[in-house]
């Protein structure tokens, strides 16, 4: 079984509905989509196990959380910051795999936190509510 470190991973949105892909720049840390599935307790008077039974419920993809060093110049960071929020657009996320494995999903820009530390590098925390399933290519 293969490993693989983090570094070289791109996350990238559509900035145009074509798909015209432009990769978020600077990026430091991802974390997600979460891939959630909610759990409906089934159990019935009749069951004889004695175990409570569980069916899967509805799913969630969760949240996509990256860290930035943040450059208000930069253009994707702006795009972010101004155009991002509020808008449901495309993503997609590829991994540095030895397939280059991707994950396409459509989310909605819900935080944006820029962070400026007197003896620090000037990061922003940046949340994307993913609004649809995730599929991987």
């Amino acid at each position: 079984m293969a490993k693989y470190d983090g570094f070289g991973a791109t996350l990238q949105y559509d900035l145009d509905g074509m798909p015209t892909w432009t990769t978020i720049a600077s990026v430091r840390n991802i974390e997600g989509p979460s891939l959630l599935s909610e759990v409906i307790d089934a159990t019935t008077h009749d069951e004889s196990t004695g175990y409570r039974s569980y069916i899967e419920g509805l799913r969630d993809s969760g949240d996509l959380t990256m860290e930035i060093a943040y450059d208000p110049a930069a253009a994707s960071h702006a795009w972010i910051h101004a155009t991002g929020r509020g808008t449901i657009k495309a993503y997609k996320l590829t991994f540095p795999d030895s397939g280059a494995t991707t994950w396409s999903f459509s989310g909605i820009v819900t935080n944006f936190t820029p962070k400026a530390p007197v003896d620090g590098l000037m990061t922003a925390d940046v949340t994307i509510k993913v609004t649809t399933n995730v599929t991987e290519a």
